[in-house]
Protein backbone atom coordinates (compact mmCIF):
# COMPACT_ATOMS: atom_id res chain seq x y z
CA UNK A 1 0.00 0.00 0.00
CA UNK A 2 1.19 3.58 -0.73
CA UNK A 3 1.22 5.41 2.53
CA UNK A 4 2.89 8.65 1.42
CA UNK A 5 0.60 11.97 0.29
CA UNK A 6 1.49 13.09 -2.92
CA UNK A 7 -0.36 16.82 -3.34
CA UNK A 8 -1.06 19.61 -2.03
CA UNK A 9 -4.62 18.98 -1.66
CA UNK A 10 -3.92 15.93 0.63
CA UNK A 11 -2.06 18.36 2.94
CA UNK A 12 -4.93 20.19 2.62
CA UNK A 13 -7.51 17.33 4.04
CA UNK A 14 -4.60 16.77 6.59
CA UNK A 15 -4.95 19.90 7.91
CA UNK A 16 -8.89 19.82 8.34
CA UNK A 17 -8.15 16.44 10.22
CA UNK A 18 -5.73 18.30 11.95
CA UNK A 19 -8.10 20.92 13.27
CA UNK A 20 -11.07 18.22 14.11
CA UNK A 21 -8.24 17.25 16.21
CA UNK A 22 -7.52 20.33 18.31
CA UNK A 23 -7.71 23.44 16.12
CA UNK A 24 -6.42 25.74 18.52
CA UNK A 25 -3.28 23.96 19.86
CA UNK A 26 -2.53 22.60 16.34
CA UNK A 27 -2.94 26.32 14.64
CA UNK A 28 -0.63 27.59 17.09
CA UNK A 29 2.12 24.72 16.35
CA UNK A 30 3.74 25.07 13.00
CA UNK A 31 6.85 23.61 13.71
CA UNK A 32 4.24 20.10 14.31
CA UNK A 33 2.20 20.95 11.15
CA UNK A 34 5.75 20.87 9.41
CA UNK A 35 7.22 17.70 10.74
CA UNK A 36 4.46 16.14 10.16
CA UNK A 37 4.12 16.81 6.47
CA UNK A 38 7.59 15.94 6.36
CA UNK A 39 6.85 12.50 7.56
CA UNK A 40 3.86 11.61 4.99
CA UNK A 41 4.81 13.46 2.01
CA UNK A 42 6.88 11.34 -0.96
CA UNK A 43 10.38 13.01 -1.48
CA UNK A 44 9.92 15.59 1.17
CA UNK A 45 13.48 17.35 1.96
CA UNK A 46 15.15 20.52 3.16
CA UNK A 47 15.33 21.80 -0.51
CA UNK A 48 11.48 21.08 -0.81
CA UNK A 49 10.83 23.54 3.02
CA UNK A 50 13.41 26.24 0.81
CA UNK A 51 11.08 26.03 -2.15
CA UNK A 52 8.07 26.03 -0.04
CA UNK A 53 8.95 29.61 1.23
CA UNK A 54 7.93 31.39 -2.69
CA UNK A 55 5.29 28.34 -3.04
CA UNK A 56 2.17 29.37 -1.26
CA UNK A 57 0.54 26.39 -2.20
CA UNK A 58 1.91 24.19 1.02
CA UNK A 59 1.33 27.36 3.27
CA UNK A 60 -2.41 27.51 2.10
CA UNK A 61 -2.73 23.73 2.60
CA UNK A 62 -1.54 23.22 6.45
CA UNK A 63 -3.37 27.00 6.71
CA UNK A 64 0.75 28.37 7.48
CA UNK A 65 1.35 32.39 7.51
CA UNK A 66 4.87 31.91 6.40
CA UNK A 67 7.28 29.33 7.25
CA UNK A 68 9.90 29.24 9.95
CA UNK A 69 13.46 29.71 9.52
CA UNK A 70 15.59 26.48 9.78
CA UNK A 71 17.42 27.97 13.05
CA UNK A 72 13.86 28.43 14.12
CA UNK A 73 13.38 24.68 13.36
CA UNK A 74 16.02 23.28 14.81
CA UNK A 75 15.81 24.85 18.17
CA UNK A 76 12.35 23.43 18.40
CA UNK A 77 13.55 20.24 18.14
CA UNK A 78 16.51 20.08 19.93
CA UNK A 79 14.53 21.44 22.76
CA UNK A 80 12.62 18.30 22.46
CA UNK A 81 9.72 20.45 24.02
CA UNK A 82 6.66 18.03 23.98
CA UNK A 83 4.29 20.27 26.17
CA UNK A 84 1.07 20.38 25.14
CA UNK A 85 1.43 17.55 22.81
CA UNK A 86 0.22 15.26 25.02
CA UNK A 87 -3.31 17.12 25.12
CA UNK A 88 -3.91 14.85 21.78
CA UNK A 89 -1.73 11.52 23.46
CA UNK A 90 -5.16 10.34 23.96
CA UNK A 91 -5.86 10.05 20.24
CA UNK A 92 -2.73 8.18 19.43
CA UNK A 93 -4.04 4.82 19.42
CA UNK A 94 -2.54 1.61 18.55
CA UNK A 95 -3.28 1.22 14.62
CA UNK A 96 -3.61 -1.60 12.20
CA UNK A 97 -0.40 -0.12 10.53
CA UNK A 98 1.80 -0.50 13.98
CA UNK A 99 2.93 2.34 16.17
CA UNK A 100 4.42 5.24 13.40
CA UNK A 101 7.63 3.11 12.65
CA UNK A 102 6.38 3.38 8.79
CA UNK A 103 7.47 7.38 8.88
CA UNK A 104 9.87 7.25 11.06
CA UNK A 105 12.94 6.82 8.73
CA UNK A 106 11.53 9.62 6.63
CA UNK A 107 11.13 11.95 9.83
CA UNK A 108 14.79 11.33 11.04
CA UNK A 109 16.42 11.66 7.30
CA UNK A 110 14.71 14.76 6.92
CA UNK A 111 16.53 15.84 10.48
CA UNK A 112 19.41 15.29 9.50
CA UNK A 113 19.52 16.86 6.69
CA UNK A 114 18.53 19.91 8.15
CA UNK A 115 21.75 20.11 9.90
CA UNK A 116 20.58 18.10 13.16
CA UNK A 117 23.23 15.31 14.37
CA UNK A 118 21.70 12.12 14.73
CA UNK A 119 22.32 12.12 18.99
CA UNK A 120 20.31 15.32 19.04
CA UNK A 121 17.47 14.24 17.52
CA UNK A 122 15.15 13.80 20.55
CA UNK A 123 13.03 10.31 20.64
CA UNK A 124 9.85 11.47 22.50
CA UNK A 125 9.07 13.82 19.69
CA UNK A 126 9.89 12.00 16.66
CA UNK A 127 7.59 9.49 18.29
CA UNK A 128 5.00 11.67 19.17
CA UNK A 129 4.86 13.10 15.12
CA UNK A 130 4.74 9.73 13.88
CA UNK A 131 2.16 8.33 15.93
CA UNK A 132 0.35 11.72 15.12
CA UNK A 133 1.13 11.35 11.38
CA UNK A 134 -0.28 7.65 11.75
CA UNK A 135 -3.00 8.39 13.20
CA UNK A 136 -3.87 11.03 10.38
CA UNK A 137 -3.36 8.94 7.26
CA UNK A 138 -5.51 5.90 8.72
CA UNK A 139 -8.17 8.76 8.98
CA UNK A 140 -7.68 9.86 5.18
CA UNK A 141 -7.60 5.73 4.26
CA UNK A 142 -10.65 5.76 6.28
CA UNK A 143 -12.23 8.60 4.20
CA UNK A 144 -10.85 7.72 1.15
CA UNK A 145 -10.12 10.88 0.75
CA UNK A 146 -6.92 10.76 -1.31
CA UNK A 147 -6.06 8.52 -4.14
CA UNK A 148 -2.66 7.87 -3.23
CA UNK A 149 -3.77 5.85 -0.24
CA UNK A 150 -6.38 3.85 -2.21
CA UNK A 151 -5.10 0.41 -1.91
CA UNK A 152 -7.99 -1.77 -4.50
CA UNK A 153 -7.80 -5.53 -4.31
CA UNK A 154 -8.82 -5.56 -8.08
CA UNK A 155 -6.24 -3.50 -9.10
CA UNK A 156 -2.61 -5.71 -9.88
CA UNK A 157 0.64 -4.74 -8.88
CA UNK A 158 1.59 -4.74 -12.55
CA UNK A 159 -1.54 -2.69 -13.74
CA UNK A 160 0.63 0.39 -14.83
CA UNK A 161 3.14 -2.37 -16.32
CA UNK A 162 0.45 -3.37 -18.36
CA UNK A 163 -1.13 -0.14 -19.50
CA UNK A 164 2.51 1.29 -20.35
CA UNK A 165 3.51 -2.07 -22.55
CA UNK A 166 -0.29 -2.33 -24.51
CA UNK A 167 -1.77 0.97 -24.07
CA UNK A 168 -5.34 -0.66 -22.07
CA UNK A 169 -6.06 -2.82 -19.45
CA UNK A 170 -9.01 -4.56 -18.96
CA UNK A 171 -10.32 -4.53 -14.70
CA UNK A 172 -13.60 -7.55 -14.77
CA UNK A 173 -15.96 -7.30 -11.92
CA UNK A 174 -14.27 -3.81 -10.93
CA UNK A 175 -18.10 -2.59 -9.71
CA UNK A 176 -20.94 -3.73 -7.62
CA UNK A 177 -23.68 -5.27 -9.38
CA UNK A 178 -26.50 -3.57 -7.80
CA UNK A 179 -24.33 -0.18 -8.14
CA UNK A 180 -24.76 -1.42 -11.92
CA UNK A 181 -28.19 -2.42 -12.39
CA UNK A 182 -29.19 1.25 -10.42
CA UNK A 183 -26.80 3.32 -13.16
CA UNK A 184 -28.10 1.37 -15.92
CA UNK A 185 -32.15 1.93 -14.22
CA UNK A 186 -31.34 5.72 -13.99
CA UNK A 187 -30.08 6.13 -17.32
CA UNK A 188 -32.64 4.72 -18.78
CA UNK A 189 -34.74 7.22 -17.73
CA UNK A 190 -32.89 10.17 -18.49
CA UNK A 191 -32.20 8.98 -22.00
CA UNK A 192 -36.14 8.31 -22.30
CA UNK A 193 -37.01 11.55 -20.98
CA UNK A 194 -34.46 13.16 -23.26
CA UNK A 195 -35.92 11.74 -26.65
CA UNK A 196 -39.46 12.53 -25.40
CA UNK A 197 -38.74 16.13 -25.10
CA UNK A 198 -36.18 16.34 -28.01
CA UNK A 199 -33.08 17.35 -26.41
CA UNK A 200 -30.98 14.41 -26.58
CA UNK A 201 -27.69 14.15 -28.34
CA UNK A 202 -28.15 11.71 -31.06
CA UNK A 203 -25.78 11.10 -33.70
CA UNK A 204 -24.07 8.99 -36.20
CA UNK A 205 -25.48 6.87 -39.27
CA UNK A 206 -29.59 6.35 -39.00
CA UNK A 207 -29.25 8.24 -35.38
CA UNK A 208 -28.30 4.80 -33.57
CA UNK A 209 -25.81 6.15 -31.20
CA UNK A 210 -26.68 8.59 -28.05
CA UNK A 211 -24.83 10.23 -25.74
CA UNK A 212 -25.83 11.55 -22.38
CA UNK A 213 -23.80 14.23 -20.76
CA UNK A 214 -23.36 16.12 -17.37
CA UNK A 215 -24.71 12.56 -15.67
CA UNK A 216 -22.95 14.13 -12.07
CA UNK A 217 -25.92 16.63 -11.98
CA UNK A 218 -28.09 14.08 -12.85
CA UNK A 219 -28.01 11.08 -10.13
CA UNK A 220 -26.21 10.37 -7.91
CA UNK A 221 -25.48 7.43 -8.76
CA UNK A 222 -22.86 8.54 -10.97
CA UNK A 223 -21.25 10.53 -7.97
CA UNK A 224 -20.82 6.93 -6.34
CA UNK A 225 -19.56 5.53 -9.70
CA UNK A 226 -16.81 8.14 -10.49
CA UNK A 227 -15.73 7.82 -7.02
CA UNK A 228 -14.90 4.18 -7.09
CA UNK A 229 -11.53 3.71 -5.55
CA UNK A 230 -9.91 1.91 -8.04
CA UNK A 231 -10.60 4.70 -10.82
CA UNK A 232 -8.64 7.23 -8.77
CA UNK A 233 -5.82 5.02 -7.79
CA UNK A 234 -5.36 3.81 -11.27
CA UNK A 235 -5.19 7.34 -12.36
CA UNK A 236 -2.67 8.40 -10.03
CA UNK A 237 -0.45 5.29 -10.89
CA UNK A 238 -0.98 6.48 -14.39
CA UNK A 239 -0.23 10.43 -14.17
CA UNK A 240 2.18 10.10 -10.83
CA UNK A 241 4.60 12.73 -11.69
CA UNK A 242 7.28 14.63 -9.19
CA UNK A 243 4.86 17.77 -8.22
CA UNK A 244 2.90 17.99 -5.66
CA UNK A 245 -0.16 19.81 -7.77
CA UNK A 246 -2.88 17.70 -8.15
CA UNK A 247 -1.92 14.71 -11.29
CA UNK A 248 -5.28 14.80 -13.58
CA UNK A 249 -8.41 15.73 -13.52
CA UNK A 250 -11.81 14.73 -14.79
CA UNK A 251 -12.35 15.86 -18.54
CA UNK A 252 -15.90 14.38 -18.96
CA UNK A 253 -18.15 11.91 -17.64
CA UNK A 254 -21.26 10.49 -20.02
CA UNK A 255 -22.67 7.65 -20.96
CA UNK A 256 -22.55 6.27 -24.17
CA UNK A 257 -25.77 3.96 -25.91
CA UNK A 258 -25.33 1.91 -29.26
CA UNK A 259 -28.83 1.27 -30.62
CA UNK A 260 -29.23 -2.00 -32.27
CA UNK A 261 -28.57 -1.31 -35.95
CA UNK A 262 -25.42 1.00 -34.77
CA UNK A 263 -22.57 0.36 -37.17
CA UNK A 264 -18.58 0.21 -36.76
CA UNK A 265 -17.61 3.36 -35.51
CA UNK A 266 -13.91 4.88 -37.29
CA UNK A 267 -10.70 3.88 -35.78
CA UNK A 268 -9.55 6.75 -33.87
CA UNK A 269 -7.72 8.22 -31.00
CA UNK A 270 -8.97 10.18 -27.49
CA UNK A 271 -5.89 12.21 -27.36
CA UNK A 272 -7.21 14.40 -30.42
CA UNK A 273 -4.57 16.96 -30.26
CA UNK A 274 -2.82 18.25 -33.68
CA UNK A 275 0.46 16.44 -35.16
CA UNK A 276 3.05 15.50 -33.59
CA UNK A 277 1.26 13.33 -30.89
CA UNK A 278 3.26 13.31 -27.91
CA UNK A 279 4.55 10.68 -26.17
CA UNK A 280 3.78 11.33 -23.13
CA UNK A 281 -0.06 10.48 -21.34
CA UNK A 282 -2.11 13.49 -22.44
CA UNK A 283 -5.63 12.05 -21.44
CA UNK A 284 -7.29 8.40 -20.51
CA UNK A 285 -10.53 7.08 -21.44
CA UNK A 286 -12.14 4.41 -18.84
CA UNK A 287 -15.53 3.12 -20.01
CA UNK A 288 -17.47 1.40 -16.85
CA UNK A 289 -19.31 -1.47 -18.66
CA UNK A 290 -23.34 -0.99 -17.80
CA UNK A 291 -24.12 -3.96 -20.57
CA UNK A 292 -21.96 -6.94 -21.29
CA UNK A 293 -19.58 -6.24 -24.15
CA UNK A 294 -19.38 -9.12 -26.68
CA UNK A 295 -18.68 -10.05 -30.68
CA UNK A 296 -22.22 -8.83 -31.11
CA UNK A 297 -23.63 -6.22 -29.74
CA UNK A 298 -20.74 -3.90 -30.24
CA UNK A 299 -18.57 -3.97 -28.07
CA UNK A 300 -14.79 -2.17 -28.01
CA UNK A 301 -11.96 -3.16 -30.32
CA UNK A 302 -8.45 -1.95 -29.34
CA UNK A 303 -5.35 -2.04 -31.39
CA UNK A 304 -2.36 -2.98 -28.82
CA UNK A 305 0.82 -1.16 -28.33
CA UNK A 306 -0.68 1.32 -30.76
CA UNK A 307 -0.28 4.32 -28.68
CA UNK A 308 3.36 4.02 -29.59
CA UNK A 309 2.30 5.05 -32.93
CA UNK A 310 2.02 8.58 -31.72
CA UNK A 311 -0.45 9.04 -34.85
CA UNK A 312 -3.80 9.45 -35.59
CA UNK A 313 -5.40 6.64 -37.95
CA UNK A 314 -5.87 7.19 -41.25
CA UNK A 315 -9.29 6.88 -43.28
CA UNK A 316 -7.31 4.15 -45.73
CA UNK A 317 -6.21 2.18 -42.65
CA UNK A 318 -5.37 -1.57 -42.63
CA UNK A 319 -5.47 -3.34 -39.60
CA UNK A 320 -4.40 -6.59 -39.04
CA UNK A 321 -7.69 -8.53 -37.47
CA UNK A 322 -5.55 -11.18 -35.86
CA UNK A 323 -3.86 -7.92 -34.40
CA UNK A 324 -7.06 -6.26 -32.57
CA UNK A 325 -8.22 -6.79 -28.89
CA UNK A 326 -11.90 -6.81 -29.00
CA UNK A 327 -13.73 -6.21 -25.43
CA UNK A 328 -15.38 -9.23 -24.28
CA UNK A 329 -16.18 -8.17 -20.47
CA UNK A 330 -19.11 -8.34 -17.73
CA UNK A 331 -21.61 -5.26 -17.02
CA UNK A 332 -19.55 -4.27 -13.96
CA UNK A 333 -16.23 -4.47 -15.34
CA UNK A 334 -13.68 -1.35 -16.87
CA UNK A 335 -12.19 -0.47 -19.78
CA UNK A 336 -8.53 1.78 -19.53
CA UNK A 337 -7.07 2.78 -22.40
CA UNK A 338 -4.36 5.56 -23.26
CA UNK A 339 -5.47 8.64 -25.36
CA UNK A 340 -3.28 7.62 -28.07
CA UNK A 341 -4.53 4.03 -28.22
CA UNK A 342 -6.62 3.18 -31.34
CA UNK A 343 -10.18 1.94 -30.78
CA UNK A 344 -13.86 1.90 -31.70
CA UNK A 345 -17.15 0.82 -30.82
CA UNK A 346 -18.27 -2.04 -33.45
CA UNK A 347 -21.90 -2.88 -35.21
CA UNK A 348 -24.56 -3.50 -32.66
CA UNK A 349 -25.67 -6.83 -34.29
CA UNK A 350 -27.76 -7.42 -31.39
CA UNK A 351 -31.63 -6.77 -30.58
CA UNK A 352 -30.85 -4.93 -27.30
CA UNK A 353 -28.63 -1.62 -26.43
CA UNK A 354 -25.27 -1.58 -25.35
CA UNK A 355 -24.81 0.98 -22.44
CA UNK A 356 -21.39 2.36 -21.36
CA UNK A 357 -19.92 5.10 -18.95
CA UNK A 358 -17.23 6.51 -20.22
CA UNK A 359 -14.81 9.04 -17.73
CA UNK A 360 -12.27 10.41 -19.94
CA UNK A 361 -9.09 11.83 -17.68
CA UNK A 362 -6.32 14.49 -18.57
CA UNK A 363 -3.31 15.59 -17.13
CA UNK A 364 -3.54 18.62 -14.78
CA UNK A 365 -1.40 21.00 -16.13
CA UNK A 366 -3.39 21.59 -19.61
CA UNK A 367 -5.94 22.75 -17.31
CA UNK A 368 -2.99 25.13 -15.58
CA UNK A 369 -2.28 26.23 -18.83
CA UNK A 370 -5.84 26.96 -20.24
CA UNK A 371 -7.64 27.94 -17.06
CA UNK A 372 -4.88 29.21 -14.97
CA UNK A 373 -7.86 30.73 -13.00
CA UNK A 374 -11.01 29.34 -12.07
CA UNK A 375 -13.17 32.52 -13.74
CA UNK A 376 -16.79 30.70 -12.62
CA UNK A 377 -15.29 29.80 -9.17
CA UNK A 378 -13.83 33.65 -8.39
CA UNK A 379 -16.24 35.76 -10.53
CA UNK A 380 -19.78 36.28 -9.07
CA UNK A 381 -22.82 34.79 -11.33
CA UNK A 382 -24.07 38.31 -11.64
CA UNK A 383 -21.02 39.46 -13.26
CA UNK A 384 -21.13 36.94 -15.84
CA UNK A 385 -24.51 37.42 -16.76
CA UNK A 386 -23.42 40.79 -17.32
CA UNK A 387 -20.66 40.25 -19.16
CA UNK A 388 -19.96 41.68 -23.09
CA UNK A 389 -20.55 38.22 -25.59
CA UNK A 390 -17.15 38.39 -26.35
CA UNK A 391 -15.78 38.07 -22.45
CA UNK A 392 -17.84 35.29 -22.30
CA UNK A 393 -16.60 32.97 -25.31
CA UNK A 394 -13.08 34.09 -24.59
CA UNK A 395 -13.21 32.79 -20.98
CA UNK A 396 -14.63 29.70 -22.38
CA UNK A 397 -18.31 30.30 -21.13
CA UNK A 398 -19.50 28.23 -23.69
CA UNK A 399 -17.35 25.40 -24.17
CA UNK A 400 -18.23 22.17 -23.20
CA UNK A 401 -21.58 22.96 -22.86
CA UNK A 402 -23.71 19.96 -25.15
CA UNK A 403 -26.88 19.20 -26.23
CA UNK A 404 -29.69 18.32 -23.12
CA UNK A 405 -26.39 19.10 -20.62
CA UNK A 406 -28.65 20.95 -18.07
CA UNK A 407 -32.32 19.63 -19.08
CA UNK A 408 -33.14 16.35 -16.62
CA UNK A 409 -35.51 17.25 -14.13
Amino acid sequence: MKIYLTSYQSLKYLNNYFEKLDRDFLNSQPFLKILISASVLRNFSSKSLMEFERNSYYLDALNLTHIPSKKDLIQFIESGNTSGMENLSHLLLPSEFGGGDLYKDNLINFLLEIGIEKLKIPNTLVNMVCKLSLLCISFLISKNLCPELSNSALLDKDFEIKFNTNGYVIIKNAINTDVIKLAKKELKKIKDYEIKNNISHLYGENFKFQRVYNLLDKSDIFLEIINTPIISEAMELIFDRPTLHDKFYLSSFQSNTLFPGAVDQIWHIDANVPPPIPDWTMRVQTAILLDEFNTINGGTELLPQSHKLLRHPSGSETIDKDSIIKVEAEPGSIVFWHGNTWHRSTANNDTNERNALLACFSTSFFREVCLEENHFRIISKERIDKMPENTKRILGYYHGVKRGVNSYI
